[in-house]
């Protein structure tokens, strides 16, 4: 789920496409001010703000890495260091 959608929805609104249309390719403080003007928010941008770092800090240690992005991470490092990635496709051959 989406942080602005949790967030929202302890206010009764929804991250419609709509207001993500209007926030793409904005900065963060820009897509707030948009985000609290759009819906109506009891709330500053300043707040939302809060809220989104707060939640990303809560959520992101917990995220997992989608099959294969590992490599897409870790090829460029080990690259650098003149290392090598063996793909778990190639060890069990």
């Amino acid at each position: 789920m989406e942080i602005f959608s949790i967030i929202l929805s302890k206010y009764d609104k929804s991250y419609t496409s709509e207001v993500r249309e209007k926030v793409l390719g904005t900065m963060e403080k820009d897509s707030c001010a948009i985000i609290v003007k759009e819906l109506d928010l009891p709330i500053s941008p300043e707040e939302l703000l809060a809220q989104q770092r707060q939640l990303q800090r809560e959520m992101l240690p917990k995220t997992k890495l989608m099959p294969g992005k590992i490599n897409t991470f870790l090829h460029p490092l080990l690259q650098t260091h003149n290392m090598f990635i063996m793909h778990y496709k190639d060890v069990n051959k």
